[in-house]
């Protein structure tokens, strides 16, 4: 693999993507960011973690909002991570309106411990460890789902899986987030690249 990301650099992530089928790689990858570097850096952070983690959290909940998310509205957030989204979104809609789901363990944990500490656990958000397939969401209906950074780190096939899970759910918008590219391409062990006209083949 001649990839150009940090992760690729370190022999022992590699082998945890040659020894495991994609998504238990990428969860037990985002696990060990988790216990090493914390919730904040483990999940798309950068530099000034604190306050990017608090401000990209805001920018997706303004962002929803936009596009017309009410507090009504029953929302999936599909790699919810570590919360950060969650703690700004849950307090917003009314109670039980929110299911996160991910692959990663230490993510759906932290999620439970920061709806404790933050004081939103009240409001019933529901936090689901899934396997990549949405299974365990597949019978609950939605108004909004939301999937951020989720196709920038899954392979092409996830990516059609995932679709072919959303049009047997019951659902009125999906927004998502991807790195564009003019070709399909993999640029690390958990990068991928896709061009526009790729999603329009799929449709609800």
């Amino acid at each position: 693999m001649n990839y150009t990301d940090k992760a690729s650099k370190h022999p022992e992530l590699v082998q945890l993507y040659e020894d495991n089928d994609f998504i238990a790689a990428y969860a037990k990858h985002t696990d060990l960011r988790i216990k090493e570097d914390g919730p904040h850096l483990a999940i798309g952070a950068r530099e000034a973690a604190d306050q990017g983690w608090d401000v990209h959290g805001q920018l997706q909940l303004d962002f929803l909002i936009a596009q017309g998310l009410k507090p009504k509205h029953r929302l999936l957030d599909i790699g919810c991570g570590t919360g950060r989204l969650a703690r700004k979104v849950v307090p917003y809609l009314e109670t039980g309106n929110y299911t996160g789901i991910d692959i990663s363990n230490g993510a759906i944990n932290n999620c439970l411990q920061l709806a404790e500490t933050e004081g939103f656990a009240d409001k019933k958000p529901v936090f689901i460890l899934g396997n990549g397939t949405l299974k365990p969401v597949r019978d609950m209906k939605f108004i909004y789902i939301w999937a951020h950074s989720v196709f920038t780190h899954n392979p092409p096939e996830m990516v059609e899986q995932f679709f072919r899970r959303l049009s047997e759910m019951e659902w009125k918008v999906f927004l998502f987030t991807f790195k564009q590219s003019d070709e399909l391409n993999r640029s690390g062990l958990k990068q991928f690249h896709y061009p526009h006209r790729w999603f329009f083949h799929f449709g609800h």
